[in-house]
């Protein structure tokens, strides 16, 4: 069993439309909507696909995270 600790990335969760629509109206809304919808995922080792934290294996690749 490996003791490191898993790569993670942080990506974009929210509505792409309600994110343009938020930039277009008001530029400050459409900023903080994009950071307030980040969410931290796993980065499989393997492929390289992410996957949500609770995960306990790549939805892609069935490797074990």
């Amino acid at each position: 069993m490996s003791t490191e600790t898993p790569e993670t990335k942080e990506e974009f969760a929210g509505e792409m439309a309600v994110l343009v629509l938020g930039l277009l109206v008001c530029l400050p809304v459409g900023i903080y909507y994009y950071f307030a919808n980040k969410e931290e995922r796993q980065v499989c080792p393997e492929c390289r696909e992410t996957a949500d934290m609770a995960a306990s294996s790549c939805p892609n690749c069935s490797n074990e995270l």
